[in-house]
Protein backbone atom coordinates (compact mmCIF):
# COMPACT_ATOMS: atom_id res chain seq x y z
CA UNK A 1 0.00 0.00 0.00
CA UNK A 2 1.37 3.67 -0.61
CA UNK A 3 0.97 6.62 0.61
CA UNK A 4 -0.81 9.19 -1.36
CA UNK A 5 -2.04 12.59 0.30
CA UNK A 6 -5.51 13.20 -1.17
CA UNK A 7 -6.76 16.94 -1.95
CA UNK A 8 -9.57 16.43 1.90
CA UNK A 9 -6.51 16.12 3.62
CA UNK A 10 -6.59 19.95 3.42
CA UNK A 11 -9.42 19.83 5.74
CA UNK A 12 -7.23 17.93 8.18
CA UNK A 13 -4.61 20.96 8.36
CA UNK A 14 -7.49 23.22 8.39
CA UNK A 15 -8.78 21.45 11.47
CA UNK A 16 -4.87 21.75 12.82
CA UNK A 17 -4.98 25.05 12.65
CA UNK A 18 -8.17 25.42 14.00
CA UNK A 19 -7.28 23.41 17.16
CA UNK A 20 -3.98 26.22 17.71
CA UNK A 21 -6.27 28.89 17.57
CA UNK A 22 -8.11 27.73 19.99
CA UNK A 23 -5.69 26.84 22.44
CA UNK A 24 -4.34 30.23 21.73
CA UNK A 25 -7.82 31.94 23.05
CA UNK A 26 -7.73 29.39 25.39
CA UNK A 27 -4.20 30.57 26.90
CA UNK A 28 -5.60 34.16 27.10
CA UNK A 29 -7.97 33.60 29.57
CA UNK A 30 -5.12 33.21 32.52
CA UNK A 31 -3.34 36.39 31.25
CA UNK A 32 -6.91 38.24 30.97
CA UNK A 33 -7.58 37.14 34.89
CA UNK A 34 -3.66 37.44 36.04
CA UNK A 35 -4.01 41.41 34.73
CA UNK A 36 -7.52 41.81 36.34
CA UNK A 37 -6.91 40.29 39.89
CA UNK A 38 -2.78 42.49 39.39
CA UNK A 39 -1.11 38.05 40.30
CA UNK A 40 2.35 39.20 39.01
CA UNK A 41 5.12 36.82 37.17
CA UNK A 42 6.54 34.20 37.81
CA UNK A 43 3.26 32.76 40.30
CA UNK A 44 1.41 30.37 38.51
CA UNK A 45 -1.56 30.60 41.11
CA UNK A 46 -0.11 28.89 44.11
CA UNK A 47 2.79 31.06 45.04
CA UNK A 48 3.54 34.03 47.14
CA UNK A 49 1.32 36.70 44.71
CA UNK A 50 -1.66 34.62 44.63
CA UNK A 51 -1.63 34.47 48.41
CA UNK A 52 -3.16 37.61 48.13
CA UNK A 53 -6.00 37.01 46.18
CA UNK A 54 -9.49 36.23 47.98
CA UNK A 55 -10.77 32.89 47.90
CA UNK A 56 -12.57 33.62 44.82
CA UNK A 57 -9.87 35.18 42.63
CA UNK A 58 -7.96 32.69 43.45
CA UNK A 59 -10.48 29.41 42.18
CA UNK A 60 -11.20 31.41 38.90
CA UNK A 61 -7.80 32.05 38.08
CA UNK A 62 -6.88 28.51 39.06
CA UNK A 63 -9.72 27.17 37.12
CA UNK A 64 -8.39 29.05 33.96
CA UNK A 65 -4.59 27.78 34.12
CA UNK A 66 -6.29 24.42 34.59
CA UNK A 67 -8.72 24.84 31.39
CA UNK A 68 -5.09 25.77 29.62
CA UNK A 69 -3.09 23.45 30.76
CA UNK A 70 -5.07 20.58 30.17
CA UNK A 71 -5.58 21.43 26.82
CA UNK A 72 -1.19 21.93 26.78
CA UNK A 73 -0.84 18.71 27.93
CA UNK A 74 -3.16 16.65 25.71
CA UNK A 75 -1.83 18.83 22.27
CA UNK A 76 0.90 17.14 21.08
CA UNK A 77 -0.50 13.27 21.16
CA UNK A 78 -3.41 14.74 19.96
CA UNK A 79 -2.55 16.69 17.33
CA UNK A 80 -0.30 13.97 16.22
CA UNK A 81 -3.17 11.52 16.34
CA UNK A 82 -4.66 14.19 13.87
CA UNK A 83 -2.61 14.66 11.47
CA UNK A 84 -1.51 10.38 10.90
CA UNK A 85 -5.67 9.56 10.79
CA UNK A 86 -5.92 12.20 8.37
CA UNK A 87 -3.67 10.30 5.93
CA UNK A 88 -6.33 7.63 5.86
CA UNK A 89 -8.95 9.02 6.76
CA UNK A 90 -9.24 12.84 5.72
CA UNK A 91 -12.91 13.78 6.06
CA UNK A 92 -14.10 11.39 8.94
CA UNK A 93 -10.59 13.20 11.20
CA UNK A 94 -11.97 16.62 9.99
CA UNK A 95 -15.56 15.78 11.35
CA UNK A 96 -13.89 14.64 14.71
CA UNK A 97 -12.09 16.95 14.86
CA UNK A 98 -15.07 19.37 14.65
CA UNK A 99 -16.32 17.42 17.46
CA UNK A 100 -12.95 17.92 19.29
CA UNK A 101 -13.24 21.87 19.04
CA UNK A 102 -16.96 21.68 20.19
CA UNK A 103 -15.86 19.50 23.12
CA UNK A 104 -13.01 21.95 24.02
CA UNK A 105 -14.68 24.80 23.93
CA UNK A 106 -17.30 23.13 26.71
CA UNK A 107 -14.93 21.35 28.66
CA UNK A 108 -13.53 25.23 29.22
CA UNK A 109 -16.26 27.30 29.15
CA UNK A 110 -18.21 24.71 31.78
CA UNK A 111 -14.98 24.54 33.71
CA UNK A 112 -14.65 28.21 34.01
CA UNK A 113 -18.79 28.27 34.88
CA UNK A 114 -20.18 28.47 38.51
CA UNK A 115 -20.60 24.84 38.26
CA UNK A 116 -16.72 24.78 38.43
CA UNK A 117 -14.57 21.80 37.80
CA UNK A 118 -17.11 19.31 37.92
CA UNK A 119 -18.46 21.62 34.85
CA UNK A 120 -15.45 20.21 32.16
CA UNK A 121 -17.89 16.99 31.91
CA UNK A 122 -20.01 18.82 29.46
CA UNK A 123 -17.83 18.73 26.64
CA UNK A 124 -15.08 15.87 28.09
CA UNK A 125 -16.94 13.21 26.31
CA UNK A 126 -16.57 14.56 22.77
CA UNK A 127 -13.04 15.24 23.58
CA UNK A 128 -12.37 12.28 24.41
CA UNK A 129 -14.15 9.92 21.58
CA UNK A 130 -12.27 12.32 19.18
CA UNK A 131 -9.41 11.57 20.71
CA UNK A 132 -9.47 8.24 21.04
CA UNK A 133 -11.11 7.98 17.24
CA UNK A 134 -8.13 9.54 16.14
CA UNK A 135 -5.62 6.86 17.88
CA UNK A 136 -8.19 4.03 16.56
CA UNK A 137 -7.74 5.38 13.03
CA UNK A 138 -4.04 5.89 12.90
CA UNK A 139 -3.10 2.55 14.51
CA UNK A 140 -5.18 0.56 11.92
CA UNK A 141 -4.31 2.88 8.66
CA UNK A 142 -0.60 1.92 10.05
CA UNK A 143 -1.18 -1.41 10.53
CA UNK A 144 -3.00 -1.51 6.79
CA UNK A 145 -0.16 0.01 4.97
CA UNK A 146 2.54 -2.79 7.03
CA UNK A 147 -0.06 -5.58 5.60
CA UNK A 148 -0.36 -4.62 2.21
Amino acid sequence: MSLVISKDYAYVLLSAVAMSFQISLVGAWPGKFRKQFGLEYPDMGNGRYSAKLTDDQWKIFNSAQRVHYNYLENFGPNIVCLLISGLFQPKVTAGLAVSYLVGRFLYGSGYMSQVGPKGRYRGSPLVHISALSWIGISVYGCIQMLIV
